[in-house]
């Protein structure tokens, strides 16, 4: 949630997939680690001028301490342990339409 009201311009965004949906098998979707946002603002990520938003929400989420990875359409970024450093994760199809 600090993520959310961290991130300039954002007055809300929709949450199509928690522990629902079909992930991959080992997805921290299932264990309630893993959220997908599809529309910010009420307009979907992949279209513009939601995009920048999308990649302020990604920003700050890579700014925040606790965030073991994000995916997006700023890339797909993943660290080992809470505070550490991050690295570039393999990219993943269909990321370019929400923030995971």
């Amino acid at each position: 949630m600090s993520i959310l009201g961290n991130t300039p311009g954002l007055n809300f965004v929709n949450v199509f997939a928690t522990t629902n949906g079909v992930h991959d098998t080992h997805s921290d979707h299932y264990s309630g680690n893993a959220i997908d946002i599809n529309a910010i603002n009420g307009i979907r990520v992949a279209e513009d001028p939601t995009k920048a938003a999308a990649l302020q929400l990604e920003a700050q989420a890579l700014a925040d301490p606790n965030t073991r990875y994000v995916e997006g359409a700023g890339g797909n970024g993943v660290r080992d342990s809470p505070g550490g450093q991050w690295r570039e994760s393999r990219p993943l199809p269909g990321m370019d339409n929400h923030v995971h």
